[in-house]
């Protein structure tokens, strides 16, 4: 870590997996304005800006926060803003800073979901599974395997059940996972419950790869229009 991110202090990160958009944002703004010069300070706020659905602005606080402290491993997370985007070079730039860390297998995994490459998904869903921690890895790992069916509904059971889902960004995650592996009503069902818990996701479900199974259901432009509102709710308090 920087040393001048020494003494900086947050709990908006908590609060935006909580669901709680303007009291993250006024977290992260309120260190933003009190140490502007400590990457944490612009790592958290594109943490904020992120499950707003502000991805271009998140990516702008990650490469600032990522210019202050160049090998930070927290700033991982970054990743996702840039898989999100489909800037997947810019991607592993951040998995590259823990990529042997389960989350950044599980990361590398995102990526080759999105660009097709299976081989690569089912090698890296395995590596995050072994790596422990990971279970919406486990869901890939299983519908590409040799006995999808009966392994599949094993183990989306075991992470419906996982507490860790109440993080919408882990919602958002799973729906991904789902959709790619032929689960499309439990990918909906997924994406809502993300959006409900103030994942904003929006304008990124329209034409995010991963969504190609479901953009077609009716639910989904409901979806969207959840999104926009959920967004639209979070630039309006940030209008005061």
């Amino acid at each position: 870590m920087c040393s001048s991110d020494l003494g900086t202090s947050t709990i908006a990160p908590i609060l935006a997996e909580e669901g709680n958009l303007p009291a993250a944002y006024d977290d992260a703004a309120n260190l933003l304005r009190r140490r502007p010069d400590a990457s944490l300070s612009h790592y958290t706020m594109s943490y904020v800006l992120r499950y707003a659905g502000l991805l271009g602005e998140a990516g702008k606080e990650c490469d600032a926060a990522l210019a202050i402290d160049s090998g930070f491993w927290l700033f991982r997370s970054c990743a996702t803003t840039y898989t999100l985007l489909g800037d997947y070079e810019r991607a592993r730039k951040y998995i590259a800073l823990d990529e042997n860390a389960g989350f950044g297998k599980a990361l590398r995994m995102e990526v080759d979901i999105r660009t097709g490459d299976t081989r690569s998904a089912l090698a890296d869903s395995t590596a995050a599974s072994q790596s422990g921690g990971v279970l919406y890895a486990e869901v890939v790992r299983a519908c590409l395997g040799p006995s999808p069916r009966a392994e599949l509904s094993k183990v989306e059971s075991e992470v419906d059940a996982d507490p860790r889902l109440q993080d919408p960004e882990g919602l958002y995650r799973y729906a991904v996972v789902l959709s790619y592996c032929g689960r499309p009503n439990a990918a909906i069902n997924k994406l809502r419950a993300a959006i409900k818990r103030n994942y904003c996701s929006y304008p990124v479900m329209s034409i995010d790869p991963a969504f190609e199974t479901i953009r077609h259901k009716p639910q989904f432009e409901e979806l969207t229009q959840a999104g926009l509102q959920c967004q639209t709710k979070f630039l309006n308090y940030r209008k005061q």
